[in-house]
């Protein structure tokens, strides 16, 4: 869900943990072009960063081809978290990490 007003807040706290994300990089059209979103991707990896990247590209909006794109800027993403020593968990493994602590 990217959207919230205040009624949704109210109403899904109680049954949800809200968590909001720190990137969004305008994956779902093509014309963010494999540089930009790689560029953007790789400035905000970062320790506790939540990145939301999208797997559709029949959202309204999204360009159809869209994911096809992410997913092959994703691939060298996820080498260069690995070469920096970070690693890349689910919202639930983050929040169980942050539990921990």
């Amino acid at each position: 869900m990217g959207i919230l007003n205040i009624m949704d807040l109210f109403l899904l706290r109680k049954a949800y943990r809200l968590v909001l994300w720190s990137v969004i990089a305008r994956d779902w059209k093509l014309n963010t072009g494999e540089h930009h979103l790689r560029n953007l991707l790789s400035d905000h990896i970062r320790p506790g960063a939540v990145i939301v990247l999208h797997d559709s590209g029949d959202t309204f909006g999204a360009d159809r081809e869209a994911p096809g794109q992410m997913l092959t800027v994703l691939r060298d993403i996820l080498s260069e978290t690995e070469r920096r020593g970070l690693k890349c968990v689910r919202t639930d493994e983050l929040l169980k990490l942050e539990h921990a602590t």
